[in-house]
């Protein structure tokens, strides 16, 4: 199985200090790649990871204030959705904006929310979408198996 999971690129991950979507992404993608599972770690390129890392931007945008944080997460966010048939799945981690991109893809999207800004977002991008929605953390296992029994389902 091909994994491409999105990060935040507000810090590095793992973070150096502050960081706590960031964190939760790296311990996932360390976790599928120490059980064999073929990981693409999407965040900073300055990030450190034992899965493959791809990194449009060059350090989080919180570290280095003179990066536009839209400008990079845009070119961010694109950069995995211009990649998707790579993957069987895309976990974000990234809040809302990479769901403007799902219906662009076949790929199955898992998205795991750590905290959306408003709860109307998955009412009004969702609606009857077909994606993968998870609040919070869940075991990865069940979410890979989820998206092969019932790819593009939303929870």
């Amino acid at each position: 199985m091909r994994v491409a999971m999105l990060a935040p690129i507000a810090w590095r991950t793992p973070p150096r200090h502050y960081g706590p979507w960031e964190q939760v992404v790296s311990l996932l993608t360390e976790g599928l790649v120490s059980r064999g599972i073929d990981v693409t770690l999407f965040a900073t390129a300055d990030s450190l990871t034992s899965a493959h890392l791809h990194g449009v931007c060059p350090t989080g945008y919180e570290e280095d204030r003179a990066l536009d944080a839209k400008v990079w997460e845009g070119l961010h966010i694109s950069e995995v959705f211009e990649r998707a048939d790579e993957f069987d799945l895309i976990h974000n981690h990234f809040d809302f904006l990479p769901l403007t991109y799902s219906r662009l893809t076949t790929t199955p999207l898992v998205v795991t929310i750590h905290g959306f800004s408003s709860d109307r977002i998955r009412e009004d991008l969702l609606g009857g979408a077909d994606t993968v929605m998870c609040t919070g953390t869940a075991l990865i296992a069940e979410l890979v198996d989820l998206c092969l029994e019932r790819p593009r389902s939303v929870l």
